[in-house]
């Protein structure tokens, strides 16, 4: 129970460092969009006012959006990784388990018996010598008489 717990704790410290990782891969201001530097026409004008008007955006203005989803995507398939090694861990932990109790239930059972069988067999020698004594003693008591009649 111990190791099982022991996994545990450690398995959380694991998920929370992974979300560390993660947050720090989120971005820390809130503007995410950038002025692109490549601009299609001489005024500007028109593609800023269709931008504020109808919330369009370009590839450049994208472009910081798909950096930080390739980042939270890579944090997150390093977190599945870490999840499923705890998870083999855990797995392989609890089957090991599994066959160390299973092996002292069948060694305790073994050991019942041997114990029974013991039992019996001083059983039945302690009531045959009983009997065996029981014999001696009534030959001795009769040899006694025996001698004293004489």
């Amino acid at each position: 129970m111990r190791e099982l717990h022991k996994q545990q704790v450690d398995m959380m410290e694991q998920i929370l460092q992974a979300l560390q990782h993660i947050y720090h891969l989120l971005p820390a201001d809130k503007d995410i969009a950038r002025p692109s530097t490549y601009k299609r026409s001489i005024l500007a004008i028109g593609g800023v006012i269709l931008k504020g008007l109808f919330g369009t955006a370009s590839e450049g203005d994208l472009e910081p959006v798909k950096q930080h989803i390739r980042r939270v995507g890579h944090g997150m398939s390093v977190l599945d990784q870490g999840l499923r090694v705890q998870q083999d861990r855990l797995t392989s932990f609890i089957e090991m388990s599994v066959e160390r109790m299973d092996s002292f239930k069948n060694l305790s059972i073994m050991q019942h018996r041997a114990i029974s069988k013991l039992y019996d067999e001083l059983w039945l020698m302690y009531n045959s010598e009983t009997q065996n004594q029981e014999r001696l003693v009534m030959a001795l008591r009769r040899m006694q008489r025996y001698i004293t009649h004489l």
